[in-house]
């Protein structure tokens, strides 16, 4: 991959910068880089970068963490998917943490040559720049597309919610029935659901008439149990009483056809 071309140069860099000051520049000897700003001093740093934890003691457990470091810089760069400029920063701190552990496993220590001049700062090499300048890009990456990634997956949410909405309102409109309310985010706002003027409304059914009975028909009383309002004056109340009980149970013949 390119990326591991990338942290090849580096290597291949740094350790062409060290075999020329090995090479040229004894130590404690100052060469004037850039005037004002940077000189060129050999050092032999048996601690970390910038000369951190600066102790022979050192060397083995340096070499160890560099070795889980340059592990997890591997990894990073197969696995890391937000995008090309964080592998480019991976690549690059892992070209320098490489050139490093070359210089600690070979010969205990690692040689350091630029000093700046205009502050006072410990010394260091290409490796140093390429590890911290890597790790810089690859955090300030890291950040930006994280949040780049929460905004989307938010955006896609409330994408998702407003589809699901609408086909609720499609099918409540082809069925005839209320749509359910779908589950809204806490920064959806939800309108009141407005009748459309096409929805039926439904009306209740009419009473049903209360039916009118009919008047019995009148029963028609033979001339002959018919009494004169003399005989009626002369009978005893015994005998109205059975008068009126007989005109009641008095059932008509049938008229033969």
């Amino acid at each position: 991959m390119l990326y591991f071309v990338f942290s090849l140069v580096i290597i291949a860099a740094d350790r062409l910068v060290k075999w020329w000051v090995t090479s040229n520049v004894d130590i404690g000897t100052k060469w004037t880089f850039i005037p004002g700003i940077a000189q060129i001093t050999r050092v032999h740093n048996t601690g970390m970068a910038f000369s951190l934890l600066d102790s022979p003691s050192m060397r083995w457990v340096l070499v160890g963490l560099t070795v889980v470091a340059t592990a997890a810089l591997i990894a990073v760069i197969l696995r890391y998917r937000h995008g090309s400029l964080g592998r480019v920063g991976a690549a690059m701190a892992l070209g320098g943490a490489v050139g490093n552990l070359i210089d600690r496993v070979l010969s205990g220590y690692v040689v350091d040559m630029f000093e700046l001049t205009f502050v006072n700062f410990a010394v260091f090499n290409i490796a140093d720049i390429f590890v911290v300048a890597g790790v810089i890009l690859f955090a300030a990456h890291y950040i930006i597309a994280s949040r780049r990634t929460a905004r989307t997956e938010r955006r896609s949410v409330l994408q998702f919610e407003a589809d699901e909405r609408l086909r609720a309102e499609r099918q409540s409109a082809e069925t005839g029935e209320s749509a359910p309310t779908a589950p809204a985010s806490s920064d959806t706002k939800v309108l009141p659901r407005v009748a459309k003027p096409t929805e039926a409304v439904k009306q209740k059914p009419a009473p049903k008439p209360t039916p009118v009975a009919e008047p019995e028909p009148e029963i028609e009383i033979p001339a002959s149990l018919r009494l004169s309002d003399a005989e009626l004056s002369e009978t005893s109340i015994l005998e109205e009483y059975d008068i009126q009980r007989r005109m009641r149970d008095y059932v008509p013949p049938k008229k033969q056809p």
